[in-house]
């Protein structure tokens, strides 16, 4: 049987690698969480970057499995809306699947995701 060497190295990247895994699966968890829970909390200051990055990590896997990226474009400063910040999560999630279901049969599969000042 050959022998495996591992260095503390190797050791090392892996271990951070399943730390990073482990944080991701974490945040992941919660925000299906939230998504499952009914929300009446009243409209309070939301930042959307957040809202968008969670929703990002939601359809992540999805978008990667069918050839698709995801292009956010994060804004310079932060933006902050009036709403319930499970529910405008739960929106931009909607939005990214739909975008991923209208492309299913496209060659080119990026979104790009960028706020607008009007």
């Amino acid at each position: 049987m050959p022998r495996i060497e591992i260095t503390s190295d190797t050791l090392t990247e892996a271990l951070a690698r399943i730390s990073d895994m482990a944080g991701r699966m974490g945040r992941i968890i919660r925000n299906l969480r939230a998504f499952a829970r009914q929300e009446a909390a009243p409209a309070t200051r939301v930042g959307l970057s957040a809202a968008v990055e969670s929703a990002i990590e939601m359809v992540e896997a999805r978008a990667r499995s069918m050839g698709a990226g995801i292009d956010w474009q994060r804004p310079d400063r932060a933006v902050v809306v009036m709403a319930g910040e499970v529910r405008l999560a739960q929106v931009v999630v909607n939005l990214l699947t739909n975008a991923l279901d209208a492309m299913t049969e496209s060659p080119v599969r990026r979104i790009v995701v960028r706020v607008a000042e009007s």
